[in-house]
């Protein structure tokens, strides 16, 4: 984690001036935030950090399949989102299933609430940013304010495609590599390639998650083991 951490330190140095209100007034958020219900399932704290991946989530699936009536009143009712910041996760190289992966490296420090509610516009759930500083950010930042200046730097930096457009262009014929194709067009000039973008819908085709991998410094990589035509033909339903 030492190795990883000392090569983030001019992101980190560059962190410092990323605009602090740039997420400020995006949403509605609540005036008290509710205490976070975590839940450990697993541990890896001795595995090295390899690479990082940058998981952004679409938020209109997330509402449609399960969201209504499980407290997630402010994302769901309260506000409509398009894409979400799930998190920013450790990943080795070596792994073989999500078990392999460090997981909860550390149990403290917690985010303090006016932390919280700063990212609230960007991971719209106090369990999720909670959850996402204790499962991986743990597992490389000393903090949790360098953990989310880290989400927040991305959140500037990698532009997200417009999907109502995309989908309005393409219609029922929308796949996986038309948004992997829509990624890569808005960043290309940031060295974004097909390679480092991966798509994934639920069990019904609805768009779910765009992850995003990278270099220790922030920068693009190829996902590790990617099938690069596997799913580009996979047609994408949006709620």
């Amino acid at each position: 984690m030492l190795v990883l951490y000392r090569s983030l330190l001019f992101i980190l140095a560059m962190l410092l001036f990323l605009p602090q209100n740039s997420i400020a007034g995006l949403c509605q958020v609540p005036e008290k935030l509710p205490p976070p219900k975590i839940r450990i399932d697993w541990r890896n704290p001795s595995v090295s950090v390899d690479y990082l991946v940058y998981v952004l989530s679409w938020s209109p699936e997330f509402c449609h399949d399960r969201g209504e009536g499980r407290g997630q009143a402010y994302q769901c009712r309260v506000n409509r989102f398009g894409w979400v910041v799930h998190g920013l996760w450790p990943q080795s190289e070596k792994a073989r299933s999500k078990y392999d992966h460090p997981r909860y490296c550390r149990l403290k420090p917690l985010p303090p609430r006016r932390l919280a509610a700063e990212v609230f516009c960007l991971m719209p759930s106090v369990n999720l940013i909670y959850g996402q500083w204790l499962k991986h950010g743990t597992c490389v930042f000393e903090t949790p304010k360098e953990y989310f200046n880290a989400i927040a730097y991305l959140w500037e930096k990698i532009k997200r495609p417009d999907m109502a457009a995309l989908y309005l262009r393409k219609g029922k014929s929308l796949r996986v590599g038309d948004v992997e194709q829509a990624f890569v067009a808005l960043n290309r000039s940031l060295g974004l390639r097909r390679s480092a973008v991966t798509v994934w819908t639920d069990r019904k085709g609805y768009l779910e998650e765009v992850k995003i991998c990278l270099t220790p410094s922030l920068g693009f990589r190829d996902c590790p083991n990617k099938r690069f035509n596997a799913r580009r033909k996979v047609k994408i339903r949006l709620p």
